[in-house]
Parts: structure tokens; C-alpha cells; sequence
């Protein structure tokens, strides 16, 4: 019998899998991969996987560091595989599909035999697809979610084992080790997947908690115990097996935090981000299994940019349907009898329970506990995408027990025939259900429009074979035209789209674009180049091409932008010094004839700078390596190397024109007479007590008392008691006077900018809430309550805005006078491209400056000339500290359009309109409306240009005639030639008496100083030779000192030194024992805003160097821990096995 139950099982598996083989070339014929959005699919496998060896890549970019990726060498490698029997090159192949569902289907089926004993035979059979074909699994399928994936095959390997080693089927040692592979293989693709283990966690947790809960009803711990040994067993093996991706992980661990290399993940700020994801993943979307975030716009809308969302959520059969499956679920619970089978089915459910409150995130009513956690749990922040980490767990658990349902409905049938094609029918059902997933043009299509499974061009290809032929000499290849600024995604109009520029898939190729991962001076390096390409600059596009290392420009005629296009072909076939080279389909190759390409250079001359975007300006530094001084210590090292020094002055008073007094109250989750609060008030305490300083202090009392204001208003339109509201007010007006009195104790902060800025972005709009409130009708019904407490808050907060009169006085004032704090400077240039500009295009210059002492204040001018930066004619005596002042008669910059009555959305109104000239998403408005009549509601508006939807919707509040109602406008970088709406609520027009609109400028000066010279030596020569992607040998001639530029990005954890010159480049151990004992005798600095620099004495005339980057030893030391690691538990795992047969023989 148990033979026949494991032949059936078998050709049960075999069907499956030929099923799924089936359906993955169903998916993708030949010629078709699956490839962009972020699927991390390469166009070639081989070299992709070999990359990943490296901790660094210097094809992508200006560099890049891999070393948190090492972990994603097993994904690369069933890439590599499953292309090399396809028969492909890519990653995203017909084979690799099927690879992971196999796997998929395999493990569940290895899952459900364990339980085949409690929920019957027949439960082998169903639970597989259920694991298969859901919308958790295939929200994901068209990337290829291969990490994903990876860490619920390794669940479903892991649990059989966990529960057998708990039963006493299989030994502490053999259970631990067994577990340690399964996650070592299936790892989640590196560290940087460690929230991919949410369902682990969440697993593993549940069944501690249920083993310790037996444990204390029977007082006996040993079973508890025994699960905590086995986990830090398996947990110590665990990181041995993958020390190769744990070692260089550590490393830059010291000085990186994780958390930043996950982009910004675990910032606080980032529970925005998780309140997003969560708003419409409601427990009842998760009861029908159709929690996906994706497919909804709202709560109850689903997207109308998903594929198939809309025919799950508003067909009335599929959403009948989907409530059958949490019924099915709960009535396990009251089918199933035995001890045996209610303890097991209490875990799953527990599971599930568990996993659907995680999966919510903050989403009400558990939201808050989500919150907290996310806030206050170490490491918890990690989890920013509750759905996608902690589904995987709420799916196995509920895939068990609708499952479990089924098989025993089936198991009440005596003929086994009948079971059997009941069995298929429900698999046939459930499959039918889900019959959309089957669909290629649904699955892999993402958004209306946009897929990732695509055909490549084989122009792509033949210019790939020539970049792996052409002897590149280090150079890049800069792709044409530039991305978006407003996404960064690189699209094709054969439907390819990712925010990874295609070209990173292409794993050799040197491909540089303004892609989103680049840093600040990186991107300002491209972007000046792509300017000059604009502008047609052949002499600064040469000279760009050589600082950056060019060789070669790339022109993809198939980006879509044919007239843009067009345009930047015609510039590059008259460009001196650039040639037309090679033409790939609809690809055209231009070469830089005047390129050198060294990688590693001496530079004989620096500039020190204080402001990071100093580099840029060649005005300034035409040639030189530009260092920014970061410190004192940067600053005292190379003075006495350095040529020139420049300084850059930012506006100190422009701060207060940007003061937002238009914020709203932020949305309230939890209110005082919730039995949660308590863990709000805690926090609400913690951000007090860790505040760093008085003036930190005084901010986030002030934040404190915005939200609490929130809470109050809340409380009073909800009707909430008296006593809740009362506590609230004074803790508002505590956090207010705790504010002033810190302000009275620092006077000194009177005339602090920033401070200003931080204070009243805070108390204005408080302020203008609260004269909202008390108009209204909870405020009248409550005054007798809190009314004084309100008038006292009211008071406070127009004392916290008189501190600040000595520098905040009418807004005009303010727009029309910069002022700068300035040291004693030699030379001052104004930027002109940073003041406004009038209808003409014609720069608006200041009309008066001056120049202010302690003891005197004179007027000076400005040289003018037609250069971007004009001299400041300075006094002849200069003083240490003074205040420079530019006066400037701003301009209008309101286009008057007619008024009229318009259509909008929510009906007809009568509205005055007009445009912005020289309108630029990157500037900063006021906008000023006065008005004749004060009894009016309007309202301001924004429409794009070529769009029919409304933006931002500003309540024009408080309306005076004596005073013009002030909105900064801060555009969306997507904004385009706006027209601006100010609108009554019904189609009677608004009566106003003037529209006014001014651009916020800060204009930038720099100043700049010319030093005697440097003490570099000035015929030092070198060469270098690459020994690998992490590692270079340094051939210094000429002693002295020299400064040493690397033209790669930035990293601390590149490594120079000297070596002997008898040192033996092929002994690895010796490079192992130097790494160790060396230590980098030189000055490392960041130079040109992205490179490495280093500044070098030697005695000697010939001096050897060797650069490398420090993460690749890790990596390699931590290789032979792993390697050791395997063969050992290998084989004791096998010993043990063999033992455990032999007694269970015996």
C-alpha cells in the first residue's frame, strides 16, 4: 500500500511537472525572453554570473560595489544554467520558469506528504496547486521573483524537516544540518533579501510560541528547549555554509550600514512608504486571497492599469467564488476531530493569523501595532513591504487548510476512482478559477502597455559581440538620448522598460547614463555632458569626454524620441572630434578620437572647494582635480598642495521666503481613548528624550504639538469625552511653552535662518488651523470645554513667531533683499543662471548690493560682462565677517489668461486662469491672490498642459481684502507649463483684485582664492596594469610627493599601499599575508565629486603600488570558510543519515 501511495505520488509529480513545462513554452516561444522593470534578468547569463564574483563592477557606471550580492550567486547560476540547455544566453528563459515553479510544485509536494498521514491522501494532491496558482505567486512571475521563490521552496523543504526533528523522527545534528542547506541554496539571493524571510520569521515564531504554550500547560520545557538548540545549531551553521557572502557582508557592515544599502530603508520616513503599500490590503482582501496591492487604486477600486485585477473584483461570480475559499478554511476547524489533527491545524492557523496582521501592515484596525514595531523593533524597518514578505506565510497556511477542507470532504467517499476525479475536478476548478495566470499577454504584462516579455532586436546582440571584440582601454560608452528626469526608466518601442538602463543586463559593456543610482557628482558630470550635446559645445563635450573617460557615444534611435533624436544625430555628424564608427540596426555608434582613457592618473595640480557642485565649474578649476573639503583635517592636509580655493555662499535670508504656512494637519490613526495609545504617548516621549540639542528640542516639541492639534480636532468633531480633549490641549500648549521657553534661553537663535524656517513652517500653519477651528461648529460646541486652552495656544504660537521678527519680516522684504554672511574673501562671482529671468529671457540682475561691517556699509557693483559668473567688484579693505545684500525688483511672472466658466470633475465653476512664463519645474513660486470680495470660497488649481487632471486643490484661506493670501508653490517634477485656476464653488465668477506671481530665488555666489603653489613633483610618471576588476599594480617614477586620481566612484574601502619590488604577483598566499600585515600609508580623498584620490611621499625614485578593493578578500577568505564548511557537514550529514537508516533498520 505505502509503495502504491508513492507510485502515485510520483506520476502525480511527473504530470505536474510536464504541466508546467508545457505552460512555460506556452509563455515564451522561442525567440522571446523576460527581461526589464527590475527583474534583474540579464541578456547574459555567463557574464552576469561572473561578475558576481567580483565585490566591485566598474561596467555599470562610474563603478559599483557587489559586495552585498555574493548571495545572488546562486540565482546567477541557475540563470547561467538554465540558458545554457535552453539553449539561450539570457536569463529570463522558458527553462528558468520552469525551473522555479518545478521547484515550487516539487517542495509542495515534498510538504504535503509529510501531512498526507493527518489530512489524508487526497490532501497530497490539491495542496500543490494551490501553492502553484494563486495571485501572491504570480504578482511576481513576470520579474521572475527568483528570490522570492527561493525562500518558499526553502519553507516548504524546511518545515517537514522541523516538525520531524520536534516528533523524534530525525536527530538534533542532522535536522540542523539538513536545514542549513536548504537555506544556504535557497537564500533569498543575498542579504539584502534578509526581509524576504518575513515568512520564515513569522513560521518559526509560531511554532515557538506553540511549543511553548504545550510546554507550560504540561510544565515540562524540554521540548522548548530542544527547538531553541536546534535553531542556534542550525543558525551557527547556517553562517559558516555562507560565509562567503557573510565575511565581506561584515566588513562594509563597519562603516555601511545595511539598512542604507537597501536605499534608504530603514529610515523612519519611510513608514509613509509602508502606510501605501498598506492602505487597501484590508484582512477581508487577504481572506480571498486577493490582497495584492497592485490591484487596487483604492479600498474597494480595483487598478485600471492591472491586467486582470478588475475581473476578479468587479465580476459578482469571481467575487462570489472568492468567498468560498476563507470559509473552506475555517471549516477545517470543525471537520477534523482528533487531537492529533486540531493541535496541527491550531499551528497553521495561528500561521495564518499571525501572517494576515503582518501582510496588513498598517493598515486598520491593527495598523498602529504595525506602526510601533516598525518604529521601535530592532531592525523591523526592514520590512517595508509588509504584503510581499509576509504573504508567503499567510499562503501556506492557508493553501493547508482549504486543502485540508477538500481532502476530507474527498476521504468521506469510499471509491477510490470517485476521489480521484474529484480530486482532479477541484484541481481543474481551481486552476479554472485562476485561469488568468495561464495567459501570457496578462501575466507578464505589468502595467496597460508596458510588459517584460519582450523579443530583443538582434542589433542589440551585434553590438554586444563588437563591445566584447573592441579592446575598450577602460573607456565608457555614453548612451544617447538621456532618461527621463522624471522616472530614470529606460524604454524601447519593442516594449522593453526598467529603471536599470538596458545595457547593465549587457554585463560587459561600460554603458554610462543619467540612470537614478548615480550620486549627486556623478550625475552632475553626466547631466553637464548631455547639456553640452544640447547646446552642440564641441570643446566642452571633447573635454567632458576625456574627464570622464568616453571613448565612444551610443545614439538608440528606438527609444521613441525620433525628433529628439533626430536632433542629437545632427549635432554628433558636426561635432570636431567626434566620428561617426558603426551603425547596429537602429543603433549608431560615434567614437572620441581625442580619449585616452587612463583609469589611474597623477594630477599636478588640485583645488580645494567647499561645496560639492564646485567641481562642475570650469570656470573656476579648468583642469584641476577639485577636492571637496569635508573637515579641517582635509583642509590642513593639502593647503600646501593646493592652487586655488573656492568657497560657495548660498542666500541665508531665501530660507524664510519658502516658509510653508499651507501644510495640513497630518491624518490621526490612534486618538487618546484608544486602549493603543499608550504606545504613541511612549514614542511620543522617546522623540523628547533622544532630541541632541536644545534646538532639536524645540522642533519636535513643536512637531509634537502639529500632531496632537491633529487629535484635538478629531476628537472634537468625533464627539469624543471632554476629558480626552482637555489633556490633549494642554499637552499641546505644554509642548508650545516648553518650545518657548528653550527659544528665551538662546537668544542667539533670534536671527538663526534655518532655525526661523524649521519654527514657522510649524507654527504658521498651526496657527492657520486653529483660526479655521474656532469658526467652526465643533469649536462652538466645545468652547466652554476647551476654549480658553485653544486662545492660550493661539497666544503661545504668536509669541513663537515674534521671537523670530528680527529676521522675518513682510515676505516682500525678504524676496527682494539676500543676504549672505560672508568670510574674507579675495573674489566673489554671482551666478547668473541662478536669478530669475523676466517675459524676455532677459537675466533680472540685483539693482543695488551692499557690502556691510560691524562699522560701515557701502554700495558696490558688479563687473558686467556676458559670463555666466560676474565679478563682485569687493572694497579694498575687507573685513573677517560682514553682510553682503543684493536688492532685486522681481518680477511678475502671472500671465493673465480670460476668465470663464469650466468643467471639472466635480462640476461647473467659475474660475480666473492664467500661465506662469518661463515656467520651470525646478523653480520655486509665490503665489499671491487679493481679493475684492471676502465672502467667497475658492479654491487654486494646477493643469498640466496636454492633461485634463486637476492638481494640488489649495483652499484659498484666510481671505482679506487687506492682505493677499500666499501659497508657495513647490512644482512636481513632472509639472508642464501649468495654467493656474483660482475657482469660486459654483459658476459665479470670483471676484479678485490682482493674481501675482514671483519666482523664489537663491542666488549662489563663489568666491575664490589663488594660492602661491603646490609641493607636488612636477615630473612624476606613472603606469599601471590591471590585474582584476578589484585589483591594480602602480608603477610610480619620481619621488616626492604626487597625488593619484582612480577615475572609478568613491568607496573608502579601496585600499592603496606599497609593495616591494621582488613581491610575486602570482602567490596567493602571499598577496593574503601582505593584505593582512599592510596598511594604507596614504591620504585617501574624494576628488571631481566622485573619484578616489590619494596623496603619495616616497624617498624613492621607482616606487610599486598596489590599489585593491579590501571587500574581495573578505570574499575569498570567507570562500574557503564555505568550501571547508560544506564538505564537512556534507559528509557528517551523510554519516548521520546512514546511521539513522541503519538504526531505523535495525
Amino acid at each position: 500500500m505505502k509503495n502504491k501511495s508513492i507510485i502515485f505520488t510520483l506520476i502525480y509529480t511527473i504530470l505536474g511537472l510536464i504541466g508546467l513545462l508545457f505552460l512555460s513554452k506556452f509563455w515564451l516561444p522561442n525567440g522571446f525572453t523576460i527581461a526589464g522593470h527590475d527583474s534583474g534578468l540579464s541578456l547574459d547569463s555567463k557574464q552576469f554570473l561572473l561578475s558576481r564574483l567580483f565585490a566591485w563592477n566598474p561596467n555599470i557606471g562610474f563603478g559599483v560595489d557587489n559586495s552585498f550580492l555574493f548571495g545572488s550567486l546562486t540565482l546567477h547560476f541557475v540563470d547561467y544554467l538554465s540558458s545554457s540547455i535552453s539553449g539561450n544566453i539570457f536569463a529570463g528563459n522558458w527553462l528558468n520558469i520552469f525551473f522555479w515553479l518545478g521547484l515550487i510544485f516539487i517542495s509542495a509536494v515534498f510538504f504535503a506528504n509529510h501531512f498526507k498521514n493527518t489530512f489524508g491522501e487526497y490532501f497530497v494532491f490539491i495542496f500543490p496547486p494551490l501553492v502553484i496558482f494563486n495571485f501572491y505567486l504570480f504578482q511576481s512571475i513576470f520579474i521572475l521573483e527568483r528570490a522570492k521563490y527561493s525562500i518558499l521552496i526553502g519553507i516548504l523543504f524546511f518545515v517537514p524537516i522541523l516538525l520531524k526533528f520536534l516528533n523524534k523522527k530525525i536527530s538534533l545534528s542532522l535536522a540542523s544540518i539538513i536545514s542549513a542547506f536548504i537555506f544556504f541554496i535557497f537564500n533569498g539571493g543575498s542579504l539584502l533579501g534578509l526581509s524576504l524571510f518575513g515568512s520564515l520569521f513569522v513560521i518559526i515564531g509560531c511554532i515557538f510560541i506553540f511549543n511553548l504554550a504545550s510546554d507550560i500547560k504540561t510544565r515540562n520545557f524540554s521540548q522548548t528547549i530542544r527547538y531553541v538548540v536546534f535553531l542556534l545549531l542550525t543558525a551557527i551553521i547556517f553562517v559558516l555554509l555562507n560565509s562567503y557572502q557573510i565575511f565581506p557582508f561584515l566588513h562594509e557592515s563597519r562603516s555601511q550600514s545595511y539598512f542604507d544599502a537597501l536605499g534608504g530603508a530603514g529610515t523612519l520616513q519611510s513608514i509613509d512608504w509602508v502606510d501605501y503599500i498598506s492602505k487597501n490590503t484590508s484582512l477581508l482582501s487577504l481572506l480571498r486571497l486577493e490582497g495584492v496591492p497592485s490591484w487596487y487604486s483604492d479600498s474597494i477600486t480595483a487598478n485600471p492599469e492591472h491586467p486582470y485585477a478588475s475581473f476578479y473584483l468587479d465580476n459578482d461570480s469571481q467575487i462570489l467564488v472568492s468567498f468560498i475559499f476563507p470559509v473552506l478554511a475555517i471549516s477545517c476547524f470543525v471537520l477534523y476531530k482528533s487531537h492529533k489533527q486540531k493541535k496541527l491545524l491550531s499551528l497553521f492557523g495561528l500561521i495564518v493569523i499571525t501572517s494576515a496582521f503582518l501582510s496588513s501592515g498598517t493598515h486598520p484596525p491593527l495598523g498602529s501595532i504595525y506602526t510601533f514595531l516598525y518604529k521601535h523593533l530592532p531592525g523591523f524597518f526592514i520590512f517595508r513591504n509588509p504584503y510581499y514578505k509576509f504573504a508567503g506565510g499567510y499562503l501556506i497556511g492557508m493553501s493547508v487548510l482549504i486543502a485540508g477542507a477538500f481532502s476530507f470532504i474527498i476521504t468521506k467517499i469510499n471509491k477510490k476512482f470517485i476521489c480521484l476525479f474529484l480530486s482532479f475536478l477541484i484541481i481543474c476548478g481551481w486552476i479554472t478559477y485562476h485561469y488568468k495566470l495561464l495567459l501570457p499577454d496578462q501575466v507578464f504584462t505589468w502595467k496597460t502597455n508596458f510588459t517584460t516579455k519582450v523579443n530583443i532586436p538582434s542589433y542589440v546582440f551585434d553590438f554586444y559581440k563588437w563591445n566584447n571584440s573592441e579592446n575598450l582601454k577602460n573607456g565608457k560608452i555614453l548612451l544617447l538620448p538621456k532618461l527621463n528626469d522624471r522616472y530614470f526608466a529606460d524604454s524601447y518601442v519593442w516594449k522593453y522598460w526598467s529603471l536599470s538602463p538596458l545595457t547593465y543586463t549587457l554585463a560587459t559593456v561600460p554603458g554610462l547614463i543619467n540612470e537614478a543610482d548615480l550620486n549627486g557628482g556623478e550625475m552632475a558630470w553626466v547631466n553637464k555632458m548631455y547639456s553640452a550635446i544640447d547646446s552642440s559645445d564641441a570643446e566642452e563635450i571633447n573635454l567632458l569626454a576625456s574627464k570622464l573617460n568616453i571613448r565612444y557615444l551610443l545614439l538608440r534611435n528606438d527609444t521613441g524620441s525620433s525628433e529628439g533624436n533626430q536632433k542629437i544625430q545632427k549635432t554628433l555628424d558636426n561635432l570636431a572630434g567626434i566620428t561617426s564608427y558603426k551603425k547596429f540596426g537602429e543603433w549608431s555608434l560615434y567614437r572620441a578620437e581625442n580619449v585616452n582613457s587612463k583609469i589611474i592618473d597623477i594630477s599636478q595640480s588640485i583645488t580645494l572647494t567647499s561645496n560639492e557642485g564646485a567641481y562642475t565649474s570650469r570656470e573656476f578649476a579648468p583642469n584641476e582635480t577639485v577636492i571637496t573639503q569635508e573637515g579641517s583635517d582635509v583642509e590642513k592636509t593639502l593647503s600646501p598642495f593646493a592652487n586655488k580655493k573656492i568657497r560657495t555662499y548660498f542666500c541665508d535670508s531665501c530660507l524664510l521666503e519658502q516658509v510653508n504656512n499651507d501644510q495640513s494637519l497630518p491624518p490621526t490613526r490612534v486618538l487618546p481613548n484608544s486602549p493603543l495609545y499608550f504606545l504613541k504617548d511612549r514614542n511620543d516621549q522617546n522623540t523628547i528624550n533622544q532630541s541632541s540639542d536644545d534646538s532639536s528640542k524645540i522642533i519636535n516639541y513643536l512637531i509634537l504639538a502639529f500632531r496632537k492639534t491633529a487629535e484635538v480636532k478629531s476628537m472634537a468633531a468625533m464627539n469624543i469625552e471632554d476629558r480626552y480633549l482637555n489633556i490633549g490641549m494642554q499637552k499641546i500648549n505644554e509642548y508650545l511653552a516648553n518650545s518657548l521657553a528653550l527659544l528665551n534661553k538662546h537668544p542667539e537663535l533670534s536671527t538663526n535662518y534655518l532655525m526661523a524656517k524649521q519654527t514657522l513652517n510649524t507654527t504658521l500653519p498651526l496657527l492657520k488651523e486653529l483660526q479655521k477651528f474656532v469658526k467652526t461648529r465643533e469649536f462652538s460646541q466645545n468652547q466652554g470645554k476647551i476654549g480658553q486652552l485653544v486662545y492660550t495656544e493661539i497666544n503661545l504660537l504668536n509669541n513663537l513667531n515674534d521671537y523670530y521678527k528680527p529676521i522675518y519680516r513682510d515676505i516682500d522684504y525678504l524676496k527682494n533683499n539676500k543676504t549672505y554672511e560672508l568670510g574674507k574673501e579675495t573674489e566673489l562671482y554671482l551666478d547668473m543662471n541662478s536669478l530669475s529671468t523676466d517675459k524676455n529671457g532677459k537675466i533680472h540682475k540685483p539693482t543695488t548690493i551692499y557690502y556691510k561691517t560691524a562699522n560701515s556699509e557701502e554700495k558696490i557693483t558688479l563687473q558686467n560682462t556676458d559670463s555666466r559668473w560676474q565679478k563682485i567688484n569687493m572694497p579694498n579693505n575687507m573685513a573677517d565677517t560682514a553682510i553682503l545684500t543684493l536688492q532685486f525688483d522681481q518680477p511678475d511672472m502671472f500671465v493673465q489668461g480670460k476668465s470663464g466658466i469650466h468643467s471639472f470633475p466635480s462640476g461647473n465653476h467659475g474660475c480666473s486662469e492664467g500661465k506662469i512664463y518661463n515656467f520651470n519645474s525646478d523653480k520655486t513660486y509665490e503665489i499671491k491672490i487679493l481679493v475684492n470680495d471676502k465672502a467667497q470660497q475658492l479654491n487654486l488649481f494646477f493643469q498640466n498642459s496636454g492633461s485634463n487632471e486637476l492638481k494640488r486643490n489649495v483652499d484659498i484661506y484666510p481671505i482679506e481684502i487687506s492682505q493677499p493670501f500666499i501659497y508657495i508653490y513647490h512644482p512636481d517634477h513632472e509639472d508642464n507649463d501649468p495654467t493656474v485656476y483660482i475657482c469660486s464653488q459654483d459658476r459665479d465668477l470670483p471676484i479678485i483684485g490682482a493674481i501675482s506671481i514671483y519666482e523664489l530665488t537663491s542666488p549662489r555666489i563663489q568666491a575664490m582664492e589663488t594660492t602661491v603653489g603646490s609641493l607636488f613633483s612636477s615630473n612624476s610618471k606613472i603606469s599601471y596594469q590591471i590585474l582584476d576588476k578589484t585589483k591594480y599594480l602602480i608603477n610610480v617614477d619620481g619621488n616626492g610627493y604626487a597625488f593619484i586620481t582612480f577615475a572609478q566612484r568613491f568607496s573608502q574601502f579601496w585600499k592603496l599601499y606599497k609593495i616591494d619590488s621582488n613581491f610575486n604577483l602570482s602567490d596567493k598566499l602571499a598577496w593574503i599575508k601582505n593584505w593582512t600585515t599592510q596598511k594604507q600609508n596614504t591620504s585617501h580623498f574624494i576628488v571631481n565629486g566622485f573619484e578616489n584620490g590619494w596623496l603619495i611621499n616616497s624617498n624613492d625614485q621607482k616606487t610599486t603600488w598596489v590599489l585593491e578593493y579590501v571587500p574581495q578578500e573578505f570574499f575569498f577568505l570567507g570562500s574557503l570558510v564555505t568550501i571547508f564548511s560544506i564538505l564537512a557537514f556534507f559528509l557528517f550529514g551523510v554519516f548521520l543519515l546512514v546511521k539513522e537508516y541503519k538504526h531505523e533498520k535495525v
